[in-house]
């Protein structure tokens, strides 16, 4: 269950970026933006009990597989509010992903967008955070999460 994330939709954009995930499969969450997002989301307790049990297979060459710079990437992750996979569940493509949160706040999901590695010659990784982090906003505030602004 913590180990795996499952897709419940996709859109098909232009350019397509053909990968093996399809809704209803499954996919490991330590090289997935989407896992990576709910993972950094769990209380400290939860997330190195989850992380102590883990399999850190190699998918890629650049699949992170050493536990404690894993945990560092999931404290990163939390703390900036987004996640980004580069090559390292599929070479070749990119992926960021945001949370998703229901009306208590509490991450219940994750949206992502992928896109072939070669993107970041005209967009920078940062502007597209900045798409999929709106996009999380906007499903989040549906899901009845009112975003509270920093003092």
């Amino acid at each position: 269950y913590d180990e795996s994330v499952m897709y419940l939709h996709r859109e098909e954009g232009v350019p397509s970026v053909v990968l093996k995930e399809v809704v209803g499969k499954t996919a490991p969450a330590h090289c997935t933006t989407l896992g990576k997002v709910l993972l950094a989301a769990k209380v400290p307790a939860a997330r190195a009990e989850i992380l102590e049990g883990m399999s850190l297979a190699r998918f890629t060459p650049r699949t992170i597989c050493d536990p404690s710079q894993f945990a560092e990437l999931l404290r990163e992750v939390r703390r900036r509010g987004y996640a980004v996979e580069n090559e390292e569940f599929h070479l070749g493509s990119l992926c960021v992903a945001a949370p998703i949160r229901d009306y208590q706040g509490t991450v219940i999901a994750a949206v992502s967008l992928s896109t072939p590695v070669s993107t970041t010659q005209t967009r920078s990784i940062r502007q597209l955070a900045g798409i999929i982090c709106r996009a999380g906003e906007t499903i989040s505030e549906r899901m009845g999460h009112i975003q509270r602004s920093e003092p």
